[in-house]
């Protein structure tokens, strides 16, 4: 078996890698844990010249075929004949990283980077890949406690991380259905099926839909049928809540500000707001930086409304705890706590003066 861990920086692949090793070792299993770059005496090399901080020059297309080489190597020399010989081959990183930081984060083509990774690699797949996911700006002041190990891949500006991180997650969404229908207590990613719905269900429908190579996500709440006061209560506060938000999303703004926003009109309304679920920017992919737009106020995030940003504005708003948990579908998100919730969605263009609105 062969196991990839992916992540942005800090998120912590490294540190984890070691206990699933164990793991595995306590089940009887044979394991190898390695890295990229780097594995064999070749890719070692390759990979002192990538980190080094003095290769600033580095051009995105030279760091890509670098690290082409490096994999190429150690798929060769350890990877292949290792798994038949039936070990576990445990890797920090593996192609998903190319994809993610050469790819998203470089803005390079990305049928051209999978085109040098399906050949660096020999058309190997991993079995499993599990992604390590974490916020930019907490996983960059992780790695710059340990100023020892920072080096030239960790030496970008913020946008470049958010762009990784955006990529990542763009690669693991592979929504099974046409639309996301969701029925409460399920607030988010409900996958369409056989069940009926009832006069009074609380449901939220989100699209999603791509024309001449441009994304656009909208989202609503609603009530099947009839009026249910406790539902239209809360419907009309995270309308509002949208409108306040896109009342702020101007240039020169925080994009804290979106949230902050959010969560006071929700607050005066009597609710809370989802904390695990945001907002993102949007464009030429589903999901581009920034990563998250927040549904509360972050004062650490310093990050600014930009002209031309594309934005996903999305406030949920619930009369719980504020927290989803993932159903066993792998998709549907409910409230933890089962409590009803609301959410209303525009894809917006950030401009000097009011957003252009581009949804309905």
């Amino acid at each position: 078996m062969f196991i990839t861990l992916e992540g942005p920086e800090g998120s912590g692949k490294t540190s984890h890698i070691p206990h699933l090793v164990e793991y595995l070792r306590e089940k009887g299993h044979t394991v190898f844990p390695t890295r990229e770059p780097g594995g064999t005496s070749i890719s070692e090399q390759i990979r002192d010249i990538l980190h080094d901080l003095k290769n600033s020059e580095m051009h995105p297309r030279t760091e890509t075929l670098l690290y082409q080489a490096a994999r190429a190597q150690i798929v060769e020399q350890v990877i292949k004949p290792r798994l038949t010989a039936g070990e576990v081959v445990i890797s920090d990183r593996y192609y998903d990283s190319t994809i993610a930081y050469q790819g998203y984060g470089h803005q390079q083509d990305l049928e051209q980077v999978r085109a040098l990774v399906k050949y660096a690699t020999g058309g190997l797949t991993p079995d499993l890949t599990i992604l390590l996911d974490l916020d930019v700006e907490v996983g960059l002041k992780r790695k710059k406690q340990n100023e020892s190990e920072w080096n030239r891949m960790d030496d970008h500006e913020v946008k470049f991380y958010e762009r990784v991180r955006a990529g990542y997650l763009e690669m693991v969404y592979h929504f099974p259905g046409a639309t996301c229908i969701s029925v409460s207590p399920v607030i988010a990613h409900g996958i369409p099926n056989e069940r009926v719905l009832q006069e009074g269900d609380l449901v939220n429908i989100d699209v999603s839909a791509e024309m001449n190579g441009y994304y656009g996500d909208t989202g609503a709440s609603m009530v099947v049928a009839k009026q249910v006061p406790e539902y239209e209560k809360l419907l009309a506060a995270a309308r509002s809540a949208l409108e306040k938000a896109l009342q702020v999303a101007v240039a020169g703004n925080p994009l804290n500000l979106i949230g902050q926003t959010i969560q006071q009109e929700a607050q005066r309304n009597g609710y809370g707001v989802i904390f695990d679920l945001t907002g993102h920017g949007i464009g030429h992919k589903l999901h581009e930086a920034p990563a998250e737009v927040f549904n509360y106020n972050k004062p650490k995030d310093r990050r600014m409304l930009e002209e031309g940003l594309v934005l996903a504005i999305e406030p949920f708003l619930t009369t719980g705890k504020g927290h989803v948990f993932e159903e066993r579908d792998g998709w549907s998100l409910r409230t933890i706590d089962r409590t009803i919730a609301a959410q209303f969605e525009h894809t917006v263009i950030i401009t000097k003066n009011e957003p252009i609105i581009l949804t309905v």
